[in-house]
This record gives structure tokens, C-alpha cells and sequence, in this order.
């Protein structure tokens, strides 16, 4: 059984004034046309599809009843397919947002959402100055509707790819089946969720000597690590470098997109590519690294402010 998915590499820098975040809207919904058109049953945004600034101001955050995602659930019915991307949602604290990541099925009905657990404070960024951070122990893992099939999916955002866990954290703790033992508890006999097929990761992975290689080897690592296929939706144009990707269970870079140090172009590419559920079933039987595990995630308190 095979089932196309796209990646998509746009650039939502159109500012965070309601004609920008018009615009980056509209750009979301051509791109999840043209996916579909190309035959995807799985299309996934980028990190801020709904608009992104180098600095993120509040006016970026738009409610749940806001016309980004109703846009969203209209285009998703109406080509019947399962959308993800990254969204900027306000918090009850006037001032603060979340970097929340939703998964809208094909009949327009939300199907999961999962809020950015690692803010990126590094290289001079600041997320933490607009962003709370999510709660590691929430991680999300769902199957979603591909017509004939479906897929297992986990979502991870961006930074969360420098921190092996969070994708181990997929294995672990999704479906509230396996909650681990504090230190010095013991663990309970848990049987562990299935695994995820595809592990969906939006991206506004910032630029910088050597970051397209950094993005590409972590990438590549968390492929490789969970035996799953990878769908990379990367933000190109100034300060992003690009290089959306899919990679197989075996670390194959299966389609990928420009990617640049200094700002990928900020031309929409739709990246298709499938995903091919015997040959996930092979590599496992031949690498059972997921059975063979001795170590399980344990998720840290949630982070404060």
C-alpha cells in the first residue's frame, strides 16, 4: 500500500497586518490545491503558514474561529485531504501565544493539535518573548485518513528536532498509553503505541553558516532513529533556508527543496512524495531498533516563564 503525501516550502513573510496574513493565507490554500491536484492525501505546511516575522509580534496570533483556519478546514474538505501546519494561536494572557501545529481532516473536522514544546532561544532568537512553551507531556500521534488507507502520524515543530526526545516522546507517550515513572518510581508493564508511519515536522528553520547541513542531518538522524519516513515543510525566503525534504525509514531523501545558508528563494515549491507502508514494515523487521530499545522518555515539568 502506497499513499502520497507533500511537503510544502513557501515563504509567509507577508506581514502581520490583516492584508499579510491574508496573503500568506491564500498562499496555504494554493499550495494544498496544487498538492492535491499532484494526487497527495497528506499535505504539510510549514511552521507560521499562518504568517511569520523575523521578530513574532503578537498581531501574528489568530483564534481558533479565525479565517486562517477556517480557510483551512473549507480547502481541506473540499479537496479531501488531511492538512497540517503551523499556526500562531493567543493564549488567555493578553500578550503571549502558543506555536500550535493542527491536523484537519478531510471531512474539515479537526483531528489533533499539538503546541511547540521547545521554544528557540538560540542563535539570538527569542521565541520565549511571545511563545509558552507546550507541555512535553502531550505529545501528539494520530492516524489520520489517506482515502484508502491511513497513516499513523506524529508531529514535532522545528526546534524540537535538536532534541532527540521529542520524537521518541511519540513512542512513549502518545495516546496517554505510557505516562513513565518519575526518578525513583517504578515503571509500570505498558504496552507501547504503535509507532508512528510518517513523523510530520513544519519548519522556519533560521539561516546561518552551516544550518541547511544542521537541518539536513537532523532530519536525516530522526528518519533513521524511529524508522519512520520524515516529511520536512520548510519556510524559505530572507532569514529561512528552505530545503523542505522527505526521507525514508532508511535515511533516503526521497524530494527536496532549494535550501540555502543565507535565505532559501521564497518561491512556493509542493514537494510530492509516497510513502510505501510494506516497505516501513520491512525496514523495521530488518532493524527492529524500535524493540530493541532499552530506554524510555521521561517528560521534564513543564517549562514557566
Amino acid at each position: 500500500m502506497r499513499v502520497r503525501l507533500a511537503v510544502v516550502q513557501l515563504s509567509a513573510d507577508h506581514g502581520a497586518e490583516p492584508a499579510g496574513r491574508a496573503a500568506a493565507r491564500a498562499e496555504a490554500v494554493r499550495a494544498v490545491r496544487e498538492a492535491a491536484a499532484e494526487g497527495a492525501r497528506l499535505v504539510v505546511l510549514p511552521e507560521y503558514a499562518s504568517g511569520w516575522e523575523a521578530r513574532l509580534v503578537p498581531a501574528l496570533a489568530e483564534p481558533d474561529d479565525g479565517p486562517f483556519l477556517a480557510a483551512l478546514r473549507e480547502v481541506a474538505t473540499a479537496c479531501g485531504v488531511t492538512v497540517v501546519a503551523g499556526v500562531v494561536l493567543p493564549t488567555a494572557q493578553e500578550g503571549r501565544a502558543l506555536n500550535v501545529t493542527v491536523v484537519v481532516g478531510p471531512d474539515g473536522a479537526e483531528l489533533g493539535r499539538y503546541a511547540k514544546v521547545h521554544r528557540y532561544d538560540a542563535f539570538g532568537a527569542r521565541e520565549s518573548d511571545l511563545l509558552d512553551a507546550g507541555d512535553p507531556a502531550r505529545p501528539l500521534v494520530l492516524d489520520v485518513p489517506c482515502r484508502d488507507a491511513s497513516l499513523r502520524l506524529g508531529v514535532v515543530t522545528c526546534y524540537d528536532l535538536r532534541f532527540p526526545e521529542s520524537v521518541r516522546a511519540l513512542l512513549d507517550l502518545a495516546d496517554g498509553a505510557a505516562t513513565p515513572a518519575r526518578a525513583g518510581q517504578a515503571a509500570a508493564a505498558i504496552e507501547p503505541p504503535r509507532p508512528p508511519d510518517v513523523v510530520a515536522v513544519g519548519a522556519a528553520w533560521a539561516s546561518g553558516p552551516g544550518k541547511v547541513e544542521q537541518l539536513s542531518v537532523l532530519t536525516r538522524a530522526r528518519a533513521i532513529e524511529t524508522t519512520a519516513y520524515l516529511a520536512l515543510a520548510s519556510q524559505g525566503g530572507h532569514g529561512r533556508v528552505g530545503a523542505s525534504a522527505v526521507v525514508d525509514p532508511t535515511g533516503a531523501v526521497l524530494v527536496s527543496a532549494v535550501g540555502e545558508d543565507d535565505g532559501a528563494p521564497s518561491d512556493t515549491h509542493v514537494l510530492t512524495a509516497d510513502v510505501d507502508l510494506a516497505q516501513l514494515r520491512a525496514v523495521r523487521e530488518r532493524v527492529p531498533v524500535l524493540a530493541h530499545r532499552r530506554y524510555r522518555v521521561v517528560p521534564a515539568e513543564r517549562a514557566t516563564d
